[in-house]
């Protein structure tokens, strides 16, 4: 029996951006470790840190009971990134958005990161994401963010059982007693896109990396799927121009990101 789908949509509450909007830009700093602060560059996420943060019912998986239940259980928060974590705009407000929780966290991300590749342009750890969440989990790490899967999905050109594989890779090497909170990869690159649009990225094959999470899912009770791809709406400039990487559309992936987090069940 798997846990009910819950389609929520975050952006009404959250702040989108016009044109000309500056993006902060990365730092290139080390591991980051956060206590929170009060230098947040969003408001309107309190219930994230309180008793009130949402309470995920979990799957009815074989593995994972042991895992923390809420953000509030988190004892320490580990986002384990590829681009989308690691670009201007998104990079900084992320790192807020996470000290308005007031959980301590570290932080890696990195271009072309995936399960078994390191990418590059790294914040923080280097490492692919098994490396990462290995060093994590040794700090101290009990709940974590993957935003990891676009590059997965491609580099497999969209094959099921390798993707299926490397979910597997993570959730083992993140242990039954650690939640999940899997981004889930969108592109808008069809075959029909134009060809500046980089074809190398077909939301066809982001599709069965999410067809994989969901069935992944039901096997583990410590795992929720954060369907990004359904949480946000188009508007002129959100994507870059190759249909992959997100332009204006960074802040709202930041804000939206920590405001979903281990909110009852999958989404």
């Amino acid at each position: 029996m798997k846990k009910s789908i819950v389609a929520v949509s975050m952006l009404a509450a959250l702040v989108v951006p016009t044109a000309g909007t500056a993006a902060a830009a990365p730092t290139g700093s080390s591991d980051v470790v956060s206590t929170g602060s009060s230098d947040a560059l969003v408001t309107g996420s309190s219930e994230l840190g309180s008793s009130n943060a949402g309470s995920s019912t979990g799957s009815l998986g074989s593995t994972g009971f042991g895992a923390p239940r809420t953000l509030n259980d988190c004892r320490k928060v580990g986002l384990v990134g590829a681009s989308l974590s690691a670009g201007g705009g998104s990079l900084e407000r992320l790192k807020a958005n996470l000290r308005t929780t007031g959980k301590p966290f570290l932080y890696s991300a990195a271009s072309g990161r995936s399960v078994t590749q390191a990418g590059k342009n790294t914040t923080g750890y280097h490492g692919n994401a098994l490396h990462v969440i290995r060093w994590m989990r040794g700090q101290g790490v009990n709940c974590y963010i993957v935003q990891i899967g676009t590059n997965d999905a491609a580099a497999t050109k969209g094959d099921a059982a390798q993707l299926s594989s490397r979910i597997e890779q993570v959730m083992s090497a993140v242990g039954s007693r650690s939640r999940v909170d899997w981004i889930t990869p969108r592109t808008i690159v069809q075959s029909s896109s134009p060809r500046y649009m980089n074809h190398a990225y077909p939301d066809r094959y982001m599709a069965v990396m999410r067809q994989q999470l969901t069935a992944a899912d039901v096997r583990y009770a410590n795992l929720d799927v954060n369907h990004w791809d359904r949480a946000f709406t188009f508007y002129p400039g959100f994507w870059a121009r190759d249909g992959v990487h997100l332009r204006l559309g960074r802040t709202v992936f930041a804000d939206y990101v920590v405001r979903s987090l281990y909110i009852a069940g999958t989404r």
